[in-house]
């Protein structure tokens, strides 16, 4: 169970970095082996007047990951919003109760410490 579980996590790992860095590896593949690169990935080997060698494919991938990382993001609307109000809370101690409007989970834990005295810079300087 604890290796399936270390497999899992490091299958999991190596795939978000090849997903990240896919791009990176295709052009690290295009400028140590051209010739195989042209070969398997060239859409236009059947054209070589164009001289493309391969930038044709780099041309297509860095365009499709551009669209996917253009895609507009969906707007969250105010219908969609959930507010949760919370009632105040009622204390009692004793006969005396207070009541608090709610929202009493802040801390305020800034404290200051004034200085014991004034500084008063030195009257002249010793050269």
């Amino acid at each position: 169970m604890f290796i399936a579980k270390h497999l899992l996590n490091i299958a999991v790992v190596f795939s978000l970095l090849f997903s990240s860095m896919r791009i990176s590896f295709t052009y690290v593949y295009y400028y140590l082996d051209p010739g195989g690169f042209t070969e398997k990935l060239c859409e236009n080997k059947d054209k070589p007047e164009l001289q493309c060698n391969g930038k044709c494919y780099l041309k297509k991938v860095v365009s499709k990951e551009k669209k996917e990382n253009n895609a507009p993001l969906p707007e969250i609307e105010y219908k969609d919003l959930q507010l949760i109000l919370e009632k105040g809370k009622e204390y009692k101690f004793g006969s005396i109760s207070v009541a608090s409007g709610g929202f009493d989970n802040y801390k305020n834990s800034y404290t200051f410490l004034h200085p014991s005295g004034t500084f008063h810079p030195p009257n002249s300087v010793i050269s």
